[in-house]
């Protein structure tokens, strides 16, 4: 009922500039209204730029219009009373690049939608620095909030916001979200705050993404609801890092580190089985506790559980896997830690290794084959160096040996080179052109053949495990009379169709849940692409979109992430290796879709 009447209001005074006494009025007339006395009207842009500071309230008096601080301040005329800038059952404003000082709420809507609030700055607010009630939508971005005697940012029964690359410090509380469905907060900077630095109170599938929250009470605090992500966020110096109450699955704390709290850094009260794993708890006099042991610190051994800086650093790893040989020792009374898989290491998890995998050859000569194989790794996206044993390019015997690889941070990787029996020699590909098989051989690496394959007569080709041979369409594999194809286990011939790029359109309405019950939220929802391609996505909807990799319910994964971007505008990625993707949009999760690459 509270949309319908939003909506109908909208009907009735879609572009309409109402009076307010003692307010500066923007409107969307040939003066824009009031907004001539202090600055420039752009009727083009509906634009209004301000000339110079004011000291009075600032009231948006129509739709789709912007209002640019240019730098100058906005002072309440009278200290702690009325708001900085309201918009009220309005839609499609942008409040920017303003300086908002000393009014009981900086920036207030009530009942806005499809809203932005960029690079402002709201300081000394005796109530809120940005207020939002009963507002869906909106943008809040980029703003720096001091001084709010209640919340620096306060979003109350308002829905799909994304609270991104804010800068929150010195106020009662940072962020708050209050019974608010699919709140995102992401990139913040929740600093030096009286008592939380952000808290969501019954706010249902929300995420919490890469933010800062550092000398507050309590560092990051969930009451309530459930289908949460706590992902990527550093909490750290607060008296309490984090709180999670009376929450329910699914909810996911990983990711994150809890560092140097005084006297906590997680504390789990009455709440139902969540999951907490992949964590540094680091320099916390108690590091976590739970108040029931349902809940899982360590789902399995392929995700590992967690970084426990009272245990980890002493325990021992004899067999090498990145884990302590031993669970987590802390359990019991108060505590209720059930963690299998300690990490050794923090941040193990972010270790990622490529050229890992197992490697099949023949062999050479009766000594075995010499194997060349290339093993890098990257912390957090960044290379780091690796070593391995034994090296690339030493003689492997036939049958499996075992390469254990050691990045510089410590992490191991280990995979198998199994070497076949000298039998047949390998096959020798061209780069181009024909291929006319004369001898027996063995394919034992993945080619591409230009032209046509000819196997002559009595002549056997056998493609090896975990070996592909591509032929482009069109093009012909001949088996002569008494010749044959030999294709083992895990052997691969495949007809390729040459596609090195795909275009995917977001189209309208999808920034409204209804899409996904036909997977047209992108359009494909699935596309399929060789290694090397370039994806393109173009936001033909009239809400900003992100193109995220990963899952809602998983969160991201870091692969690829366009952030936001706006109606009309494209983002494209490569890519590069073989697999498949799901990406979905983090400002509105039941977006999702499917990359597989081949």
């Amino acid at each position: 009922m509270k949309k319908i009447l939003i909506l109908s209001l909208f009907l009735i005074i879609p572009f309409s500039i109402i009076p307010y006494a003692d307010a500066l009025l923007i409107g969307d007339n040939s003066t824009g209204g009031e907004c001539n006395t202090v600055g420039m009207w752009n009727v083009t842009s509906r634009t209004c730029t301000l000339s110079s500071d004011i000291n009075e309230e600032i009231v948006m008096g129509a739709n789709l219009i912007t209002l640019d601080g240019n730098g100058h301040n906005v002072t309440a005329p009278t200290p702690g009373m009325g708001d900085g800038v309201s918009i009220k059952i309005m839609f499609g404003i942008t409040i920017e690049n303003l300086t908002i000082i000393d009014f009981k709420n900086g920036i207030f809507l009530d009942n806005a939608l499809d809203n932005s609030l960029i690079n402002n700055t709201i300081i000394d607010s005796t109530l809120r620095g940005i207020f939002l009630d009963t507002s869906e939508r909106n943008l809040i971005y980029g703003n720096f909030i001091n001084g709010s005697t209640d919340s620096g940012i306060f979003v109350m029964f308002s829905d799909e916001t994304l609270i991104e690359n804010n800068s929150v410090i010195n106020n009662e509380h940072g962020i708050y979200s209050d019974a608010s469905d699919r709140t995102i907060t992401k990139n913040n900077n929740s600093t030096s705050n009286n008592d939380f630095g952000i808290y969501l109170n019954n706010s249902p599938n929300s995420l919490i993404m890469n933010n800062t929250a550092k000398n507050n009470d309590e560092g990051i605090n969930i009451f309530g609801s459930s289908n949460h992500t706590i992902t990527g966020n550093l909490i750290t110096e607060n008296r309490l890092g984090g709180l999670i109450n009376f929450v329910i699955t699914p909810f996911i704390v990983t990711n994150n580190t809890y560092s140097n709290n005084i006297e906590q850094g997680l504390r789990i009260t009455d709440s139902s089985p969540l999951q907490v794993y992949n964590n540094n708890f680091i320099g916390n006099p108690i590091q976590a506790t739970s108040q029931f042991t349902s809940v899982i610190f360590s789902p399995s051994e392929e995700t590992g559980g967690n970084y426990w800086g009272d245990y980890s650093p002493l325990c021992a790893n004899v067999n090498n896997d990145n884990y302590c040989d031993l669970p987590y020792p802390f359990d019991g009374g108060d505590v209720n830690i059930n963690d299998d898989f300690v990490w050794v290491l923090p941040d193990g998890w972010l270790t990622k290794f490529t050229g890992d995998a197992d490697i099949v050859v023949n062999a050479t000569s009766a000594s075995g084959a010499i194997v060349n194989y290339s093993v890098s790794a990257t912390l957090k996206g960044d290379p780091i160096p690796v070593t391995c044993d034994p090296v690339s390019g030493s003689l492997f015997p036939e049958g499996n040996s075992t390469v254990t690889c050691t990045a510089q941070n410590g992490i191991v990787t280990s995979f198998t080179i199994t070497v076949n029996p000298f039998f047949i020699p390998d096959c020798l590909s061209p780069q181009n052109g024909n291929w006319v098989i004369t001898e027996d051989c063995m394919l034992v690496n993945n080619s591409l053949i230009q032209g046509n394959v000819t196997v002559q007569g009595d002549t056997l080709l056998v493609i090896t495990t975990d070996t592909t041979l591509s032929l482009p369409i069109g093009n012909k594999i001949t088996i002569e009379q008494g010749a044959g194809v030999l294709i083992k286990s895990g052997g691969t011939f495949r007809i390729i169709s040459g596609v090195n790029s795909a275009s995917i359109s977001i189209p309208q309405g999808t920034s409204v849940p209804g899409c996904e019950v036909f997977d047209e939220c992108y359009i494909p929802y699935e596309v399929t692409v060789e290694v090397g391609s370039e994806v393109t996505w173009t936001n033909d909807d009239t809400a900003a979109h992100t193109v995220t990799a990963g899952s809602a319910g998983g969160g991201p994964t870091g692969e690829f992430d366009s952030s936001l971007f706006s109606a009309g505008t494209t983002f494209s990625h490569t890519f590069d290796t073989a697999g498949e993707i799901p990406y979905f949009c983090a400002v509105h999760p039941w977006m999702e879709g499917i990359v597989t690459v081949i």
